[in-house]
């Protein structure tokens, strides 16, 4: 008497996956049987073959980087305009369906401002909470608040020289 063998085949299956199994594949979780002919003996064995199918997950965030700012996002530093992936681990399918989380970077420029100024050498401007006297070019960092960038603003200063002029001039009476 030859035996018929039945074989209980359990396994995972990830979302948007193939599994495969005497050449048919399966792309979706549920039982599945299969039958295989033995060539020695005539007997049939029967795969019944369970598929758990776990849900892979893509998340996608977009992220506003100011400039010259850095970001570390999933232990990665992040300093240019780019889309960055990393693959999250599963517990719920044992490590076997990993989600991919994935971040859109772009970057802000630094709004520029341009400030200029001209004062006698006798005088000061005030800047940056500093008091001027010489000519050159200055830079202050405004801070943006909430999620804004910080703003940089340049002064140009130019100091003129005061000139003490004596005018000695002669005037008739009758004149």
């Amino acid at each position: 008497v030859n035996r018929k063998y039945d074989t209980l085949i359990e396994d995972t299956l990830c979302l948007g996956d193939v599994y495969t199994f005497n050449s048919k594949t399966y792309d979706r979780g549920g039982y599945y049987y299969d039958t295989i002919k033995t060539p020695c003996c005539g007997c049939d064995s029967t795969f019944i073959i369970h598929l758990v199918e776990y849900p892979r997950y893509f998340y996608t965030e977009n992220y506003t980087l100011c400039q010259d700012s850095t970001l570390v996002w999933h232990g990665q530093t992040i300093t240019a305009a780019g889309v960055y992936r990393d693959s999250l681990t599963s517990t719920l399918s044992h490590g076997r369906c990993d989600s991919i989380h994935e971040i859109v970077v772009s970057i802000r420029e630094t709004p520029h401002g341009h400030r200029y100024a001209t004062i006698l050498s006798n005088t000061s401007y005030w800047f940056n909470e500093q008091e001027l006297t010489v000519s050159g070019t200055y830079n202050d960092t405004v801070p943006a608040g909430g999620a804004g960038c910080d703003s940089i603003i340049t002064l140009h200063l130019t100091v003129l020289p005061v000139y003490d002029i004596n005018v000695r001039d002669t005037i008739c009476s009758s004149e």
